[in-house]
């Protein structure tokens, strides 16, 4: 398990500062070693009789309960069953502070562990962890989960779909009643806890933590991961609209010149040769379907970029956010059927992966500029989205 080392002087410090209150950890299906070096972390860092750890084998050393949520194909990220587990234990164990372990713990950086339940303890409800991410980890984060959820919920949190979390109880038991409707409704819909507290008026905060590998979805097929992903992200702006409609400042004022770097690393280009190739593909196949979602003046736009050599493709950044909100919109009027839809979005995600890929090569700083340019794209283009919304037959772009 690859994890920091812990010195006697780590130990006793995180002894000291320890919270106040019970404490519900509750820990994925994992080998016993795993385990026990996450229990063992947490004895030292915090006051035994405080925890109680769900998921971990009978010890007389610290308090457990049994737990096994339902878990669905969606398990590389909470879920519906997780959240619903852990609010019943929570309630059981009048429980002060949550920690959520998500899946695949084998570079779970255990140090930061102890930060995010001291920050649910000082009276925050919603902890994320923001791990430090490769130029190419997350790109649907990076594409439409954090520009959106940045713009529409003015949180600016990077990984808003967490692994892991920790949680006031009445937090989690907001995303447990999400969690029954979802379960009810038949539907095996995402949970979007970042968006959830920001209507509900919480406190959120995202604690930095060392590097963790995320865990990976199981869906090969691109198709299938992002139809999941954007689907239950759309259904949840759509149930939340009369929030992110009303006037709200945003949280980095955007500056209209701000534009990406106009110079490329030298890269590799087969990787982008062949989502160019699919991108092509799709604009000769697609463009009736398209129609139907993009206003003519976008999809003028992304016929023009179709036609670009590898050498000149840049997918520009509020192009991009209009098409996201596009798709949308469609998704929200049901203008197609949604998987048609989602299933239509792909190669055009595919060529913003491109651009993207061309203009970062695997500069970090040019992937923290680009995911930035991004974002302020999404909330300069926030008014087109709006307008559309309300009048749908009227907005003419």
């Amino acid at each position: 398990m690859a994890t920091a080392s812990l010195s006697p002087e780590t130990m006793n410090d995180t002894t000291s500062r320890a919270a106040t209150g019970k404490i519900l950890v509750c820990l994925p299906m994992m080998s016993t070693e795993q385990t026990t070096e996450i229990v063992h972390y947490l004895l030292h860092a915090f006051d035994a009789s405080q925890l109680v750890f769900a998921g971990a084998q009978e010890s007389s050393d610290y308090h457990s309960v049994s737990y096994a949520p339902a878990r669905t194909q969606l398990q590389w990220v909470l879920g519906a069953s997780d959240y619903l587990a852990a609010a019943a234990l929570s309630q059981q164990q009048q429980a002060t502070a949550v920690l959520l372990l998500g899946t695949d713990t084998t570079t779970l950086p255990l140090e930061g562990l102890r930060s995010m339940v001291d920050t649910v303890s000082s009276g925050i409800d919603l902890v994320v962890p923001m791990y430090p991410l490769e130029p190419h980890d997350a790109l649907v984060t990076k594409a439409i989960i954090y520009p959106l959820t940045r713009t529409l919920f003015t949180t600016d949190i990077e990984l808003a779909l967490p692994a892991d979390v920790a949680l006031s109880p009445r937090m989690l038991a907001r995303l447990a009643q999400l969690a029954r409707r979802a379960q009810s409704a038949g539907t095996e819909s995402l949970i979007w806890p970042v968006a959830e507290a920001a209507i509900a008026g919480y406190q959120v905060r995202q604690v930095a933590m060392p590097h963790r590998v995320l865990p990976g979805p199981t869906e090969a097929d691109l198709n299938a991961l992002l139809a999941a992903v954007a689907g239950s992200l759309f259904a949840d702006i759509e149930a939340k609209a009369s929030y992110w409609q009303r006037g709200r400042a945003v949280l980095n004022e955007s500056t209209p010149g701000t534009t990406a770097d106009q110079t490329f690393p030298v890269i590799d280009t087969d990787e982008i040769a062949s989502m160019l190739d699919a991108f092509q593909l799709a604009s000769n196949n697609l463009t009736e379907l398209w129609a139907i979602v993009l206003p003519p003046q976008s999809l003028l736009a992304v016929k023009k970029l179709s036609r670009l050599p590898a050498a000149e493709f840049s997918f520009d950044a509020s192009l991009w956010a209009r098409v996201v909100y596009d798709f949308v919109l469609a998704f929200h009027a049901r203008t197609l059927n949604r998987s048609h839809l989602l299933g239509a979005m792909t190669p055009l995600y595919l060529a913003w992966v491109a651009s993207y890929i061309r203009a970062v090569g695997d500069d970090r700083e040019r992937a923290a500029r680009q995911a930035e340019n991004v974002a302020q794209a999404f909330e300069r283009e926030k008014p087109y989205l709006v307008a559309r919304w309300r009048w749908p037959d009227r907005f003419n772009p």
